[in-house]
């Protein structure tokens, strides 16, 4: 996968690249543009060899037991008070047949304990699960607050901003209804000053025309009807109506001028007041504004710090919880797998002191009397088994057809090897084990081991003969799909393949590949299909006669390791040539 997705991004790039030139070259001069074409050289250098036909075979330990000796030395691996004792030197006991048992008291305690502490471990572990439910539900709900608190911030900041803007309003509006004010105080006093004036004239106007009234009414005493009316004549009045008329006009706009006067007088006072009060209320708007311009920068700070600081912080809190909780439960779960292996192993050494005979034959010695205390230091029965000398190991359902009598196989014990030979293959599942049992022959019979030793085993358990095989750097994945790469006519063409097991030198082609195909076995980040390439060396095969396969599908570079039931696997190639993949 790692392969591809580098050849993806090559790919990108060099597609980038190559429109990059393209665009420039649109702009050269088109015999300059083809001598540049005919000078690039994609062509990508590559190494190519035919597939090798070989037999690759994957061989794997097994953990086995030393069985049925000709003479087997029974050794108690517990030690303690023989209380039970059967049989005598001389007679022939089964496998199986209890030969003596030790005081187990002690051990019973120790499987008590074990299992006490086993329930304990199984509560730590409840309790650890729902410490890690509750720890993962609050994590959630605390995420849960993140988004609800960040909604919040933005909501206050959005608040904070509506309430910078009604402050602006109104701090607009006061100003200009406090310049209105001031607007109509001057003018009011302006037009105060000028009917002052009017009415200081009009004052003028009526006292002289009281003063005429007065001097008519005097002459027309004095001088009667026709001397004032020559008077009024000279004083430019036709008659005494038109003097009474013209007296009235001018006591009337007296008047209208003093009632004026008292008007504006009064609203020049309306105006002050007006004018200061919109002041005082300019002065609060704009202290209101200047605080909502602070609430704004306070409200985004506050969000800024959360998204940017306290959300993190609390993100690392929660993950942190939450890998607490896991470690808790992972360490709670190896407490109690620890304390069921230890339950097994007091359970184990409890069977330890029920001692059986491991094969069937006849007893010819024995080392322990009852009551007397009985060790591992000492051999407690010796018997001549019924059985010749046999490896015993197990192995999986899915291994067991590859397992053959008559396999070749390697025993190891304590750094020295020994050749051996599988001489049975079970075909039933053993009921204990729930695998199939396989007994192996050591090839020298001198060659001996304790009855219930462990030794190492190993043999062929998996085989591909006469395989098609090419180098691991040749085959590259596209998610799933194994493919190689193949030389055809100066072109790299993809070829889905399907895989089987591999060793050190390559891997198991089952299908798609022929023995003649030129695979590409030089790896390349810029290899894709259809693209250019020049062969810069080649490998052929002396013989290719076999016919080319074709296919597809998939099978990733492993060696199966799931049908392997002990030991690591390993992998050697055969010297045959002939047989099939088994």
């Amino acid at each position: 996968m790692y392969r591809s997705y580098r050849g993806t991004i090559s790919l990108l790039l060099t597609v980038s690249l190559l429109s990059a030139a393209v665009t420039g070259c649109q702009f050269l001069p088109k015999k300059a543009e083809e001598n540049t074409e005919e000078a690039a050289d994609t062509s990508i250098e590559v190494s190519t060899a035919n597939p090798q036909v070989r037999d690759v075979a994957i061989k794997s330990n097994f953990s086995a037991t030393i069985e049925a000796d000709s003479t087997v030395v029974v050794i108690p691996k517990a030690a303690g008070e023989v209380v039970e004792k059967y049989f005598e030197v001389g007679d022939h006991v089964m496998e199986g047949d209890l030969l003596f048992k030790i005081d187990d008291e002690n051990a019973k305690l120790q499987v008590d304990q074990a299992k006490a502490v086993v329930d304990s471990a199984k509560a730590g572990y409840t309790a650890q699960q729902a410490t890690a439910a509750s720890t993962k539900a609050q994590a959630n709900e605390t995420i849960a607050r993140i988004s609800s608190n960040e909604a919040q911030l933005d909501m206050a900041v959005d608040s904070a901003y509506a309430q910078k803007r009604s402050a602006g309003d109104q701090f607009q509006s006061s100003m200009t209804a406090e310049d209105y004010y001031e607007t109509e105080y001057y003018e009011a006093k302006d037009d105060l000053s000028d009917m002052k004036k009017k009415k200081k004239k009009l004052k003028k106007q009526s006292d002289e025309m009281e003063d005429l009234m007065n001097a008519y009414y005097a002459k027309l005493g004095a001088e009667g009807e026709e001397g004032a009316k020559k008077w009024l004549k000279s004083q430019g009045f036709d008659s005494e109506k038109e003097l009474k008329d013209a007296y009235s006009g001018a006591a009337s706009a007296y008047s209208a001028a003093d009632s004026a006067v008292d008007q504006l007088e009064n609203a020049i006072q309306s105006y002050d007041l007006q004018k200061r009060t919109n002041g005082y209320n300019t002065d609060s708007a704009e202290m209101n504004y200047y605080t909502a311009q602070e609430n704004v920068a306070l409200a985004e700070q506050n969000r800024d710090i959360y998204k940017n600081f306290t959300k993190a912080t609390t993100l690392f809190g929660v993950n942190a919880s939450i890998v607490g909780a896991d470690a808790g439960l992972v360490n709670s779960e190896s407490n109690l797998r620890q304390a069921k292996v230890n339950l097994e192993n007091a359970e184990m050494a409890l069977d330890n002191y029920t001692v059986t005979a491991p094969v069937s034959g006849t007893i010819t010695d024995i080392g322990i009397s009852l009551h007397n205390m009985a060790s591992s230091a000492t051999a407690a029965y010796t018997i001549e088994t019924d059985a010749k000398n046999k490896i015993v190991f197990y192995v999986a359902e899915g291994t067991v057809d590859s397992v053959r009598a008559g396999n070749d196989a390697l025993v190891s014990k304590n750094g020295n090897e020994f050749a051996a030979k599988i001489i049975n293959v079970g075909n039933t599942l053993d009921p204990e084990t729930g695998l199939f049992k396989v007994e192996a022959a050591m090839v020298d019979s001198s060659n001996t081991f304790i009855n219930g030793s462990t030794v190492s085993i190993k043999t062929i358990t998996r085989e591909s003969r006469n395989a098609i095989t090419v180098p691991g750097d040749a085959v590259y994945y596209d998610d799933e799909q194994a493919y190689v790469f193949v030389s055809e006519d100066s072109k790299a063409v993809r070829r889905d393949v399907e895989t089987g097991i591999s060793d050190d030198e390559g891997i198991v082609i089952t299908k798609g590949l022929g023995k003649k195909d030129d695979v590409i076995v030089s790896w390349s980040s810029q290899l894709r299909d259809g693209a250019g390439i020049k062969v810069i060396s080649a490998e052929k095969n002396s013989d290719n006669n076999a016919s080319e396969e074709k296919g597809g599908a998939v099978a990733k570079r492993i060696s199966d390791p799931a049908e392997i039931t002990a030991g690591e696997a390993s992998t050697e190639i055969s010297s045959e040539e002939n047989g099939e993949d088994r």
